[in-house]
């Protein structure tokens, strides 16, 4: 839903804040997870608390994916205090999936149902739905464990697992939007046990063919493109209109929508431009 340089290495900010998140969200995307990390918890020491915490989400996600679950829980809770109520209710989200992943699935409703409060539209519903289903496997183990005569000794811990997978993984779209920016990145989560983020089959990808300031020019960059899509066989190319971060509106150029980003990928490799790349959609 930009690039900056960050001195890993000595842990030393040559950015502001706002550049650090921008390259935490660029580097999000391309899945390089310790450098999103890196400049996510940069931003989250910025003096503007909604920058701080959308930092700290996008950290939380990046950490979530390493398996850095106390990190990723702690930065988390940062974002659920958010001034703003997208990024809380995508911590919370967030924090959602970390529960699932400790097989708390009571806990993981209760943050669901936060986040559903603090969400709107489809991602609300979709938040409302993934408390529900964690509900259900609070019950599902209860039976299970009532009646041994049904399951071995880890037979209980099995289905938590499985559902626990199916709960994450077949949820719509619930997706952490990280402020209004173009590459922002919404929540995915695979399976608990591999941990990654809310933010995302919580998450749809797009081939980006470029953002501008005016609309006519977006539309001859699509416009341009018609014919490499028409011989590909690929969706024709749309204008949808996004504001940045700084409150700025642009015109991005977008080429269809896929559940995983090596489908859009597959689509992309089929144009044969090397001017497009996949990325994750944000709302907006």
């Amino acid at each position: 839903m930009a690039a900056a340089l960050l001195l890993v290495t000595t842990g030393c900010e040559t950015t502001p804040p706002a550049n650090s998140f921008s390259t935490a969200v660029s580097r999000y995307e391309e899945g390089r997870y310790e450098m999103a990390l890196s400049a996510g918890q940069a931003a989250a020491r910025s003096d503007d608390s909604t920058l701080a915490s959308q930092g700290a989400l996008v950290a939380g996600m990046s950490a979530f994916k390493l398996g850095q679950i106390d990190l990723a829980e702690r930065l988390a809770q940062k974002a659920c205090a958010s001034p703003q109520q997208e990024t809380a209710g995508s911590g919370w989200v967030l924090l959602g999936d970390i529960r699932l992943s400790q097989r708390r699935s009571s806990e993981a409703a209760a943050c669901f149902e936060k986040a559903a409060a603090r969400l709107t539209g489809a991602d609300s519903a979709r938040a409302s739905e993934c408390a529900a289903r964690a509900r259900g496997l609070v019950g599902a183990a209860a039976t299970m464990a009532s009646e041994p005569a049904r399951a071995d000794a880890g037979a209980v811990e099995k289905v938590i697992a499985d559902d626990d997978a199916s709960t994450v993984s077949s949820s719509p779209s619930v997706q952490p939007k990280v402020a209004a920016s173009p590459t922002a990145p919404v929540s995915a989560p695979s399976k608990p046990t591999s941990p990654s983020t809310p933010v995302i089959a919580l998450r749809e990808y797009t081939i980006r063919a470029g953002s501008y300031q005016s609309a006519d020019a977006a539309r001859k960059r699509a416009e341009s493109l018609s014919g490499d899509l028409k011989r590909a066989k690929a969706p024709p190319a749309r204008v949808d209109t996004i504001t940045t971060v700084k409150g700025d509106t642009l015109f991005a150029v977008r080429i269809g929508s896929w559940a995983t980003r090596a489908d859009a990928e597959r689509v992309m490799n089929t144009i044969g431009r090397r001017d497009l790349l996949v990325g994750a959609i944000t709302p907006d």
